[in-house]
């Protein structure tokens, strides 16, 4: 059977797919436990009650969550993984892994519904070869979630056409798709807005879903009441978040997710959906068009009063249709243009490499935190605890000062053990207190005083030894030098500097 053939099943094709997928797993999963956790994975913990804060009921998750501005079904789930497997860097961010992985095998299922199996195999490897996506399977949050639930909502929703009768098992499945969807992130109604607008407006006058338009409507509108006990809190949110002004504006947006989604080739991007517009038509791009828009433009109409979007994972949701589209190119050229498909997939597969390899690439989009390598971190701790005086303190430079408060609740889980005080160099102020188990803030033992040199003096106070634990290349070297000009006047204290061991 050629490979042109529109079996979804034909083993090529899913020996292709699952090979994409083992090569995914094996390039994320060594990077599981590269870096620390960072401050939203600290709040993951937090509010799912694992690692050292105590262990609470779902009742309280729930409230805890309901204080936040996300939805609670990722802590809820991770709450109950993390007590089974445990609440390691490894554990948590495997159920991330998972999940993404799901998505890789989704899309390839939406694409080769949506056109053929040779799209549905460009698709995937798209995504498996999208860092940015990729940067999600090694962090203990929702995004992956995130991602392969709308993507799962978009390829049970296109599917129902081809369904001869709706049997309660899929009805199920896709009400309690999309009302997960809803309960992972609050621009998952995005999707299901758009869905619902797609449905009433072009569903609504093709033939092919004349029989199941009824029922499928109706399902989309139960998944809103399955959501609607948790309006009030979304509500409250939107009204919280609004009062933190951080959001993007709508063409910084639409340029980052460009640029993020796209692999950083921005040029690339806008010309393959040129090329859609210019060449492509049909009811499958005709989908993925009015999908990547109205779920846009919604998000953006969000961010307008709770201005939130101040980076492009919120909205991973408009992925799926965007690589949809440009897989629908790419089997456009595979047709007429073949060297031009083969040069159009190694350029997006090169630079999807390049990024995932290359910190910067993540690092460089607007409100990303670059995180701390796990291995200093567990090097200080360690050393603190076999090597450090009672009377001696830490002091740590991890970043540039005004991101210092992203890493005081990160410093107190994995220092929680460590009994002597520390402080971040440039405020030194005490977060060196016991660790912090109901939910409340991380704390600080001692307000500092406004000038510096007396912070750092009042902080050091009779220690003899300062162990003093740095990364220069997160900026902090200026910080450094200042910190040791202000100890100038206490010659007897010993700075120890990024010791491993006594």
């Amino acid at each position: 059977m050629p490979l042109t053939s529109g079996k979804t099943s034909h083993p090529i094709w899913l020996i292709i797919c699952v090979v994409l997928l083992l090569l995914t797993a094996v390039a994320t999963i060594l990077r599981l436990t590269n870096q620390a956790y960072w401050f939203d994975e600290v709040f993951t913990i937090l509010f799912s009650g694992g690692g050292i804060y105590r262990r609470i009921p779902p009742s309280e998750i729930l409230s805890r969550v309901a204080s936040d501005v996300w939805p609670p079904l990722y802590n809820l789930l991770i709450a109950g993984w993390g007590g089974i497997l445990g609440w390691s860097e490894f554990s948590l961010r495997v159920f991330s892994l998972f999940t993404g992985l799901i998505g890789i095998a989704i899309v390839y299922r939406l694409g080769s519904e949506a056109k053929s199996p040779r799209v549905g195999v460009l698709l995937a490897l798209l995504l498996a070869t999208c860092p940015f996506y990729l940067s999600y399977f090694t962090e203990a949050r929702a995004y992956t979630l995130y991602f392969t639930l709308t993507a799962a909502s978009l390829w049970l929703y296109w599917h129902i056409p081809a369904l001869k009768k709706i049997k309660r098992l899929y009805a199920l499945v896709f009400l309690l798709t999309l009302s997960a969807l809803f309960y992972t992130h609050y621009i998952g109604l995005a999707t299901g807005g758009a869905l619902g607008i797609y449905h009433l407006l072009i569903a609504r006058q093709d033939p092919l879903w004349r029989r199941h338009w009824n029922k499928t409507l109706l399902l989309m509108l139960l998944s809103v009441l399955v959501f609607s006990p948790w309006l009030v809190v979304a509500i409250i949110s939107a009204i919280r978040e609004s009062a933190d002004r951080r959001g993007m504006d709508a063409l910084s947006i639409v340029y980052w997710s460009l640029y993020g989604f796209g692999n950083g080739l921005l040029p690339y991007s806008l010309a393959m959906l040129s090329l859609a517009i210019w060449r492509i038509r049909g009811r499958t791009i005709n989908f993925a068009w009015f999908l990547l828009i109205v779920t846009l433009l919604i998000a953006l109409a969000f961010n307008l009063y709770a201005d939130f979007l101040f980076h492009i994972r919120h909205i991973i949701v408009i992925l799926p249709p965007f690589l949809l589209i440009i897989a629908l190119v790419l089997d456009m050229l595979w047709v007429r243009v073949r060297w031009a498909a083969v040069l159009g997939m190694t350029i997006w597969v090169v630079a999807g490499i390049y990024g995932y390899v290359m910190p910067d690439f993540i690092n460089g989009l607007p409100g990303q935190v670059e995180k701390l390598p796990r291995s200093f971190i567990i090097n200080a701790v360690n050393t603190l605890k076999s090597c450090a005086d009672t009377n001696d303190v830490a002091v740590f430079a991890l970043s540039l000062p005004e991101k210092e408060w992203l890493n005081d609740r990160v410093l107190q889980y994995y220092l929680h053990e460590v009994s002597i005080p520390y402080a971040q160099v440039k405020s030194m102020a005490n977060i060196g207190s016991p660790p912090v188990v109901d939910g409340t803030n991380p704390q600080i033992v001692t307000p500092p005083p406004d000038d510096y040199n007396q912070r750092v003096q009042e902080f050091v106070g009779s220690a003899q030894q300062v162990w003093l634990f740095s990364l220069d290349t997160n900026g902090a070297s200026a910080l450094i030098e200042q910190f040791t000009d202000a100890l100038s006047p206490m010659p007897d204290v010993q700075v120890l500097k990024n010791r491993t061991g006594c």
